[in-house]
């Protein structure tokens, strides 16, 4: 018996929102909400919507009069309503729990309704008004928690967290939260997140300084709309896009750390005029999806949680003879106009940058720690958006073979960050190990047709190939896994080149750019 779940309620305007949504619209024609209830609730009410609503909200009932005592019925909201398949079977949708199905947009938008405790009995009847007592935490309403727990664009529709750990402690410790389907998912994911950071953290070897090995944070960014979409054919293809709708990315404006070393969320006279900036194992930056990390034929790849990218390589790039005539004035790294990473730092020498490389954040200003997995293998996008040729000669085959596409991160544990703070790295366990040697002998010393088409390739001994595929810390998309076909190639048990896998040809990371 859960009495956290004694009453469910559910908005007239949720079912006026569902009826209008382009894709959901189909499923209320011909329905009569207000006479059979099609997700099963016992109270329809009118007024609200899941932003209005919070956990831990009292309401009490108030007559045609003014009257909170006559009727006597206090309720307490506990959760929003988590829905199953039964809601898809009801209104239609088939197979149930799809991803473009009712079910799941209600989880993640809190358009399921909501669930209440019966603080006091008492009578409620229609026209009779239920009227907020108490607001304990006005900032857990319905719409956030469900987003926060059941949000993930890229998800399978089970509970994942899409914030802080310490805004998933602050949710586990409310008290009014309800058990099925939240706070029980809520303390799992939590338990799982500390696990994770006690597993990983005590690995990481906490070394004196290295100071050449320490990245200031230029600029921030988070994904943005495409611009002028809606003007592209309607069957459009890449080679329709202008150079500005690859990589699509907004600066992130934060409070810049000062030179004092002051933290860049204290209380100033700026207050709101900043966004706060937090990355999250498995998903990195909190709020913002991107192209890398996730992928319906790849699943959750948390070795790539935050594409960085420097200064230093787009200066490389500016002085090549060839392709630096096509970055133009206005291609500025600084306000996203770049090659679609999160992070933008300054003061990397590329050569002494080792996959396995642990970086903290100076001076004890972010609890942030991320983890060096690969060099980016660059997409024929990179070609697309700054114009140059394909092939040997263009931009993708370049930054690829020389390391200057950037590199990916994962979050070993979660924390905030903002410009000018200072990543300094804390652990070197592979030195020999490079982002651009990796680039180099896995994709730069093969024949011609190789480099051409951009795959993968080895003409280096076995016993080094067998160091490289030993990294634990090696991303496995793009890099351990062509490692360990070429490796079964060499020892004669199978695999192939690395330019086919399971019979088909492999597309070569351009869904992934």
């Amino acid at each position: 018996m859960f009495d956290d779940r004694a009453v469910l309620l559910y908005f007239v305007d949720n079912y006026r929102t569902i009826a209008s949504d382009s894709d959901l619209g189909k499923c209320m024609e011909g329905e009569d909400y207000l006479s059979t209830t099609t997700f099963g609730e016992q109270i329809i009410v009118n007024g609200c919507t899941p932003h209005d609503l919070c956990v831990g909200d009292v309401f009490a009932v108030e007559d045609v009069h003014g009257d909170t005592d006559s009727s006597g019925l206090v309720l307490e909201i506990s959760a929003p309503r988590v829905c199953d398949s039964v809601v898809d079977r009801r209104h239609g949708f088939s197979p149930p729990y799809r991803p473009d199905g009712l079910a799941r947009r209600c989880n993640a938008t809190g358009l399921g309704g909501w669930f209440a405790r019966v603080l006091a009995k008492g009578t409620l009847r229609d026209g009779e008004r239920l009227v907020r007592t108490s607001r304990p935490h006005p900032q857990w309403t319905l719409a956030r928690v469900s987003g926060a727990l059941y949000g993930d664009p890229g998800g399978d529709g089970e509970a994942s967290w899409q914030g802080t750990k310490e805004e998933l402690r602050e949710l586990v410790g409310l008290p009014q939260l309800g058990l099925y389907g939240v706070k029980i998912e809520a303390e799992r994911l939590l338990a799982e997140m500390e696990k994770k950071v006690d597993e990983i953290l005590p690995m990481v070897p906490v070394a004196a300084s290295d100071p050449a090995a320490e990245l200031m944070v230029v600029a921030l960014f988070a994904k943005k709309p495409m611009p002028r979409k809606d003007e592209l054919p309607k069957d459009y293809t890449d080679a329709d896009f202008a150079k500005d709708q690859f990589f699509c990315r907004r600066r992130i404006v934060t409070r810049p750390v000062g030179d004092d070393g002051d933290d860049c969320y204290n209380d100033t006279d700026d207050a709101g005029k900043y966004e706060k900036v937090a990355y999250i194992p498995y998903r990195g930056l909190v709020g913002s999806t991107a192209w890398h990390i996730d992928n319906i034929q790849h699943g959750i790849l948390e070795y790539r949680t935050i594409l960085f990218q420097s200064v230093e390589n787009y200066e490389a790039i500016r002085a090549h003879p060839e392709l630096g005539k096509y970055i133009e004035e206005e291609d500025d790294p600084t306000e996203g106009r770049g090659m679609g990473e999160q992070i933008l730092v300054s003061g990397c020498d590329i050569s002494r940058l080792c996959v396995g490389d642990v970086f903290k954040i100076a001076d004890g200003l972010s609890t942030l720690v991320v983890e060096v997995t690969c060099p980016r293998r660059s997409c024929y996008h990179v070609d697309l958006r700054y114009g140059t040729p394909k092939g040997l000669k263009g931009m993708k085959r370049h930054t690829t073979a020389n390391g200057l596409g950037g590199w990916f991160v994962r979050v070993v544990h979660e924390g905030e960050l903002c410009d000018n703070m200072r990543f300094v790295r804390v652990s070197n366990p592979h030195p020999k190990w490079t982002v651009p040697y990796i680039s180099k002998v896995l994709y730069d010393e093969g024949s011609v047709m190789q480099k051409a088409m951009h795959k993968a390739h080895w003409v280096r001994g076995r016993e080094e190939l067998e160091e490289l595929v030993a990294i634990p810390q090696l991303a496995g998309y793009e890099w351990k896994d062509e490692a360990k076909i070429l490796l079964k190639k060499m020892r004669g048990d199978g695999g192939n080149d690395g330019s086919k896998k399971n019979g088909k040809e492999e597309k070569g990371g351009g869904r992934f750019g």
